[in-house]
Parts: C-alpha cells; structure tokens; sequence
C-alpha cells in the first residue's frame, strides 16, 4: 500500500469518526477539501464515501432540501464518470432523504437501485449492509412485507458471499451484529405474512448471537417476541417483555421509539382489559405525537414545499390527528363504562 493510498484511507476513517461523534462542525469544516483532496488523488471509492457522509450530514441534520441537491450532484458526478459503485451509494443516499422527506415511493425506489447495481460489482462492498438495513425499515413502514420477503433472500446472498470472501477483513462482533440485523428483517417479515413460526426461528437466532450486546438489537428483539407473543395470544408475557422495554427506553429521546412502545403497551392492555391504562397510554402517544408533529413535521414541510403537494400533507396529518383523537375518546368512553 503507497503512501497516497494510506493518506485516503486515513481521511475516510476521520470523516467517519467525526460523523459517528456528531462532530458536525468539524466536518464542514473538513468535508470540502477533503473531497477535493481524494478527486485530485482519484481516489473514487474513498470519494464517494465521503461524499456521502457529506449528504448524510445535511439530511440527518434536518436540512434534507440541501441533502438532496447534494445527493442529486453525486449521482451526476459518478454517473459522467461511469462509477457504478458511486452510482449505487449515491442511490443509497438519495433513499435516505427521500425517507426523511416522508416520500416513501422514491425512498423504495432509490434503495433498489442501489441494491441493483451494488450487487452487480465484482467485489460486493461492505456498505450493502447498511443499504439493507434502510431499506427494510422502510419497507417496514410501508408494510410492504411481500417485497421484504424478496429483499431479505438478496440479503442473505449478499452476507452469505462477503464472509465467503477470503480477502475480506473483519471481526467477528460485526459479522454477528450484521446477521442478526438481517434475522431481524426475516423475523419483521415473517409476522407480516403470518408465518409465526419462521418469526420464532429468526427471533431465536437473533438471540443465539448475543441481543443484548447492542441496544438497538434488544428493543428490537424485545419489541417482536412481545409482538409475536400478542399474535399467539400469550399477552402476559408479551406485557412482560414490554416491561423490559419500557425499562430500556427510560433515557431515551427517540420520540418514535417510545410511541411504538406505547402503542404496543396499550394494545395489550385493551386485550387484557385494562382500559384506563390504555387509554392514559394513548392519550401519551398522542401528545409525543403531537410534539413530533408541531416540529420535525413543520420543519419537513417547509422544506418540501417547491417539490410536492404541501396542502394534501397536511390535510393527511389532520386526517392522522383525528384517527388517533376518535380512538383515545372510545377507548376513554369503554373505561368509563366499565
């Protein structure tokens, strides 16, 4: 490896460290000459990695107007150049802010093409995980669990050949953390399509490599066994699961997670008959909500002004806040019956 080579590789690893600290001054501060550095040395693969850092700081940043310029310049720069590993990350990229754009048929689109043309190179990078991962979450959202099903088996064939690789470098704790993302996808999957069995064996496995080493695998693996214990009637235990989430998310600021919590405590508690408390559930989701709406949605709208439909997303969001008023006051009037 010459020293050119090196001096790449250094730069990508510290753009990365300072987008995983949330360095965010730094980076842009950084980013720019950093990319002009790896063009001159054409270095590409490195440029585009960083390149995407640089799209991902905009857009998970709240700024996904830039966010997406940035990404449509990407794509247009490694198409001229005929990258097609660039191509495919900038179609990664371009996933991620169509997602934060709350646009969710360009964000499908987008990640398959990354998919397509990633799966296409002759050596299969690294970055496919993350491609997948994203793209599952958002094929979760949009319950679109046929499509799940194709995607998860173009996940295990991409896992299955780059830990066939010899030449490929990596330790064990992220090669189990990779597999049991790609387990949990099957797992979402599977409860989707009313395959509970398939769910059980995949949630198991997920177990089986160590949930509790990373925090997000263990919600989420505490989230679908308490799921698949509700589609198998077994709500006391379901709810004790639920507990442990609960538990875990204590310090959590991550407003859609303690929703998805709470919705799920609050389903468990009507089955059970336990109204009020589903209903004081509810009545907290609504709030979350609410305050996710009176910010992070405002903020989006804004942004999305010029390029969609801003009266049909709010009459949706109305539409939204009034579904979930309609549910909290019938399930406050049962308590009050009962």
């Amino acid at each position: 490896m010459n020293t050119e080579t090196k001096i790449n590789e250094v730069l990508v690893l510290k753009m990365t460290f300072f987008y995983n600290n949330e360095w965010d001054d730094s980076l842009r501060e950084e980013l720019p000459p950093t990319l002009e550095l790896l063009k001159r040395h054409k270095s590409w693969k490195s440029y585009y990695d960083v390149w995407t850092i640089l799209v991902n700081l905009h857009n998970f940043s709240g700024d996904t107007s830039t966010g997406l310029k940035e990404v449509n310049d990407m794509y247009h720069d490694a198409k001229d150049r005929q990258d097609r590993y660039g191509m495919g990350m900038a179609y990664y990229a371009m996933g991620n802010v169509y997602s934060n754009m709350y646009n969710p048929d360009e964000a499908l689109s987008s990640y398959q093409k990354s998919v397509d043309i990633m799966m296409e190179l002759d050596s299969l990078p690294v970055q496919l995980s993350d491609v997948f991962s994203y793209y599952a979450e958002e094929l979760v959202r949009a319950e679109d669990f046929q499509t799940m099903e194709h995607v998860t088996d173009q996940w295990q064939k991409f896992l299955t050949t780059y830990y066939k690789d010899e030449n490929a470098t990596f330790k064990e704790s992220e090669k189990a953390n990779r597999w049991q993302y790609y387990y949990l996808a099957c797992a979402q999957t599977a409860l989707g399509l009313g395959k509970l069995e398939r769910a059980e064996e995949m949630l198991n496995k997920v177990k089986e490599l160590g949930a509790e080493e990373d925090v997000y695998v263990q919600r989420m693996w505490l989230y679908y066994v308490a799921k698949l214990y509700q589609k198998q009637g077994r709500f006391q235990e379901a709810l004790k699961l639920n507990d442990q989430s609960v538990s875990l998310m204590m310090d959590s600021d991550d407003k859609s997670v303690l929703i998805q919590t709470r919705q799920q405590r609050a389903e468990i508690m009507e089955v059970l008959g336990r109204y009020q408390e589903a209903a004081q559930l509810y009545h907290e989701m609504y709030n979350l909500n609410d305050s996710i709406n009176s910010h992070d949605v405002k903020q989006q709208l804004t942004e999305m002004n010029a390029r969609f439909h801003v009266g049909e997303l709010e009459l949706e969001k109305q539409r939204a806040q009034y579904r979930n008023t309609l549910i909290i006051v019938g399930i406050v009037i049962v308590a009050l019956i009962v």
